[in-house]
């Protein structure tokens, strides 16, 4: 039985690997009352046993007959826990299926959305360390100070897939047009114009053979990115909204 507190566990996967496994067993074994959604985005068939195995240990597993993108695997699961699970729980939190968000941190924004339900709590990591990849680094850095430019924010990352998503953003998120990774980012301009409050709290960097496993296409991913940014250019965010009316918190330190 899905305790009432708990955020449901939402992992988008593309081509997984063991490490999905490992990272589910593992939070099996905290024995937490915490429902998982698992999302198969059009995987090829040398992972489809990783979701038979899922499957067999009572995981919901939905299926995409095709790789549609990280953002329309998150709405697919959205949909799914609106029409199940919005009256149990009170949102839900996304989660990477490469290892990159230990359980430790999972359990931490899942504990902290229990006391703030309200929010949307981001998972920010240190990305100027000397274990991110460039491309990371470059990236966060130039989204982040675009973001905030125009929303008049301090979000210190903007791209983090750890995230506890209250049940009014799904709302607002569900129908959206993105698909891609663009959708995240898209999220957060959701979450501004709809004074939703954002907390930050630090989470550990994990990147595995240099990121691998990440799907990001430079060219593609990147163009979808800035059209988001040109979409929101124009909408109208509060000033100053650290000073006047914190509705969102800086990571503590």
């Amino acid at each position: 039985m899905l305790s009432k507190t708990y955020p449901v566990l939402v992992i988008p996967a593309y081509n997984p690997d063991q490490r999905l496994i490992e990272l589910l067993q593992e939070h099996k074994q905290l024995g937490w009352e915490q429902e998982c959604i698992i999302v198969n985005d059009g995987s090829n068939k040398k992972s489809m046993p990783i979701f038979t195995e899922l499957e067999r240990a009572s995981y919901i597993v939905l299926h995409h007959p095709q790789n549609m993108g990280k953002g329309a695997a998150l709405k697919t699961a959205m949909k799914y826990y609106l029409k199940v699970f919005s009256i149990l729980s009170p949102g839900m939190i996304t989660a990477d299926a490469d290892g990159q968000h230990g359980i430790k941190d999972i359990v931490t924004l899942s504990k902290q959305f229990q006391q703030e339900p309200e929010k949307l709590h981001l998972g920010v990591r240190q990305i100027t360390q000397g274990d991110v990849p460039l491309r990371s680094k470059i990236g966060n850095a130039l989204t982040k100070f675009l973001f905030n430019l125009i929303t008049n924010s301090r979000i210190r990352d903007t791209q983090t897939g750890l995230r506890c998503i209250p049940l009014g953003l799904v709302r607002h998120l569900v129908e959206r047009s993105t698909n891609r990774y663009e959708f995240e980012l898209e999220m957060l301009f959701i979450a501004r114009k709809h004074h939703f409050q954002i907390k930050q709290t630090p989470i550990e960097t994990i990147y595995i053979d240099n990121n691998k496993g990440s799907h990001f296409n430079p060219l593609l991913d990147s163009l979808r990115i800035c059209f988001i940014f040109f979409r929101f250019l124009g909408w109208r965010f509060p000033r100053n909204v650290l000073k006047s009316n914190p509705k969102q918190e800086a990571p503590k330190a």
